[in-house]
């Protein structure tokens, strides 16, 4: 079985390219197991949809507050 290192390698380059089955593979048959590549898996789908959300220029015009 893949370990964290190599799945999260994996998940940045399906940002990029398709992943082969194998590839594929590794990465489903360890995200169940792992929380810590389930939440970098979140953490690079949060910051793909901002990267568009700002390449469409759909982003609010003041800054959220901080807490």
């Amino acid at each position: 079985m893949a370990n964290c290192k190599t799945v999260s390698k994996l998940l940045s380059d399906a940002l990029d390219r398709p992943l082969s089955p194998n590839e594929w593979l590794a990465v489903h048959a360890h995200l169940p197991l792992c929380a810590g590549c389930r939440n970098f898996r979140q953490q690079l789908r949060v910051l793909r949809q901002a990267g568009h959300r700002l390449r469409d220029g759909d982003l609010p015009d003041d800054p959220p507050a901080a807490d």
